[in-house]
């Protein structure tokens, strides 16, 4: 751990970003355009389609991310596409992003696009938990308790809720 994440304090206490963002800064800053036009009265999901699709080329890990969640729901002018999704969030794990990683967890979990795996979902959330995504600690929590992919321990699950809860306040 670097000097400067330790002078911030404890690094997973920072919300959503942690370790990813911190390394990764200038990718979100290169899509605060598409937010903007996200949040408007008609965004121009043509117009956001592009942008996406440029900062895809760079190898964006916040349009992996979004792009992919927006496959795997069919959200914001793209066709369900669950190969797609899970391809592009599986790109945004391998370059930290704590909620890519609770996505692909769920989508293991769950089935979603990918054979159920219940120790591949247990190991992405403690991933996402450890990157600072503050839901995740719920899911490892819920994990340990019901012994999903992983032994039911209902000490650690106990530890990682009240992790979690300590993170949020």
């Amino acid at each position: 751990m670097s000097d400067e994440i330790e002078q911030e304090g404890d690094v997973l206490a920072d919300k959503r970003w942690s370790i990813y963002y911190d390394r990764n800064e200038k990718y979100d800053d290169d899509l605060e355009d598409v937010y903007t036009e996200l949040e408007s009265d008609k965004p121009n999901h043509l117009w956001i389609e592009e942008r996406l699709t440029q900062e895809l080329a760079k190898e964006n890990p916040v349009a992996q991310y979004a792009l992919g969640l927006w496959y795997l729901e069919g959200k914001h002018h793209y066709k369900k596409d669950l190969v797609k999704g899970v391809a592009l969030l599986q790109d945004a794990v391998k370059k930290r992003v704590p909620e890519a990683c609770l996505a692909l967890g769920r989508c293991y979990e769950l089935g979603t696009g990918l054979t159920v795996d219940h120790r591949k979902a247990f190991e992405l959330y403690i991933l996402s938990a450890i990157y600072g995504e503050d839901e995740a600690f719920k899911e490892v929590s819920r994990c340990y308790e019901n012994g999903k992919g992983v032994d039911k321990d209902l000490r650690l699950s106990e530890i990682w809720q009240e992790r979690g809860e300590n993170i949020l306040t």
